[in-house]
């Protein structure tokens, strides 16, 4: 059954949208108490030239509900109409673990956050970085030389899309684990 994604916002031309809100409580709880107990393997290494950071367990979609749940919301999405889902897994990072920063050379990388809580200070945020000014209401004289970098905060129950050439990182939480969810898609290559 496919669902409606609404409360979104976008920012950097539309570089990047999030969605907040985006599952019942219900749907949050179970999809919660099924990434907890995923199993998880060290490591994903996002460019040749990082080290692995962090620990992920790939999603089934025949079998992970996260995957399921996550993906009938997803499917309506415009932006999505001519890719498919190359991979979904969730990533997790240890408190104060450093990450790299890469590109998913994807059409599309979405990401979940699913909490369970966040505030300022925890950080946890995804970060990306642009060389030129994607901004149309920020007046940056000089883009070229002085680089941007923007954050979206990982607030519970929120979903990140962008395209997956922008360069990005995940940020680690100052005292506790983070969790999020990630789909890669690809342009299908008839459409």
């Amino acid at each position: 059954m496919s669902k409606i994604l609404s409360n979104s916002t976008s920012y950097a031309n539309d570089f990047i949208t999030t969605y907040d809100d985006v599952l019942a409580k219900p749907e949050h709880d179970k999809l919660l108490q099924e990434m907890f107990n995923l199993k998880f393997a060290y490591g994903e290494t996002d460019e040749a030239d990082t080290p692995p950071s962090g620990m992920s367990s790939d999603l089934d979609p025949n079998k992970h509900y996260t995957h399921t749940i996550l993906e009938s919301y997803l499917q309506n999405l415009e932006c999505l109409k001519d890719c498919y889902c190359q991979r979904s897994y969730v990533n997790l990072f240890a408190p104060n673990e450093r990450t790299y920063f890469h590109h998913d050379f994807t059409e599309y990388t979405v990401l979940y956050y699913p909490g369970p809580s966040w505030n300022i200070n925890d950080e946890g945020e995804t970060k990306f970085f642009f060389n030129s000014n994607p901004f149309n209401d920020v007046i940056q004289n000089g883009a070229e030389e002085m680089p941007i970098m923007f954050s979206i905060a990982p607030i519970p129950n929120r979903l990140t899309i962008f395209k997956g050439d922008v360069l990005h990182s995940a940020t680690s939480f100052r005292d506790k684990h983070r969790f999020s969810v990630a789909f890669k898609y690809l342009r299908n290559q008839n459409g």
